[in-house]
């Protein structure tokens, strides 16, 4: 039955109008995903809610932490320009046994393997226990999680180096780093800023030879 401009609908007929209404709300998706600069990388926070039949409405970037809430997920990421060739800086990358003495000599003084697991003694003699997920060398992409030792509350780690060409004698070291719970973001940032200026100038300084 077709209805003409300005024509009542009968009794028990539904409007199309509301039909493509509702096609519309039940499309929308309840994702809020908010992204906050910090001094240096970029810190993103990332929250699901359960989606309702209510129509969508403009949502303003703000997460209400409750003690409930579990689902935010904080992420680092520190992009490091470096004056060297990608090959060389992913050949220290994946060589995980010589952390110590190719990427971070000083903040890690010794670092062992035992299977896929990596144990880093760091100053004051503690130990980090770390799982290397994979090393990809198609894509330059060494992926890790800490998973003992924190010298911070993290309840979750996980992290990643990926090596981007940037001509025949520079790169990008792109460091992204997830951890629980997000009030932690900062203080991870803290490190991950350091540390990749450790990185760049050890990488650097061993080019240069």
């Amino acid at each position: 039955m077709r209805l003409t401009r300005g024509e009542p609908a009968p009794p028990g007929a539904s409007s199309p109008l509301k039909h493509r209404h509702l096609a519309c709300f039940s499309s929308a998706v309840s994702h809020v995903r908010i992204a906050c600069r910090l001094q240096g990388p970029s810190v993103t926070l990332t929250q699901h809610r359960p989606s309702t039949a209510r129509p969508a409405r403009r949502i303003h970037p703000v997460v209400h932490r409750t003690r409930r809430e579990t689902a935010a997920i904080a992420t680092i990421v520190q992009d490091t320009a470096i004056e060297a060739s990608a090959e060389d800086v992913w050949d220290a990358v994946r060589d995980v046994e010589a952390v110590h003495k190719r990427l971070i000599p000083g903040y890690v003084l010794d670092a062992r393997m035992d299977g896929d697991t990596r144990y880093l003694t760091v100053p004051g003699d503690a130990v980090i226990r770390e799982l290397i997920v994979s090393i990809d060398d198609d894509l330059r992409r060494l992926a890790y999680s800490a998973v003992e030792g924190f010298k911070i509350p993290l309840t979750h780690h996980h992290a990643s180096f990926q090596v981007v060409p940037d001509g025949p004698t520079r790169c990008h070291l792109v460091w992204t780093t997830d951890v629980l719970p997000h009030d932690m973001a900062e203080q991870v940032r803290l490190r991950v800023v350091r540390g990749s200026q450790v990185m760049k100038e050890t990488l650097e300084q061993q080019s240069s030879h």
